[in-house]
């Protein structure tokens, strides 16, 4: 499942996102334990290569694709 967010400002959203993912179960399930958060700059970002890895840790810095 791939789930795109937009924000003016991802320095204060992006703690908010891996709050949820971390915390929060959906239906018994903990979403962190397989999530992938990336980001990218670019409004029209249209293949998982555009993103590259903030979460989790280990994999930061990573192209998503």
């Amino acid at each position: 499942m791939l789930i795109y967010l937009s924000t003016e400002n991802l320095d204060a959203a992006l703690p908010f996102v891996i709050e949820l993912l971390e915390n929060e179960m959906i239906y018994e399930n903990r979403l962190a334990d397989s999530a992938t958060v990336g980001t990218s700059p670019l409004d029209e970002a249209e293949r998982p290569a555009d993103f590259a890895v903030v979460y989790p840790n280990a994999e930061a810095g990573a192209r998503m694709g």
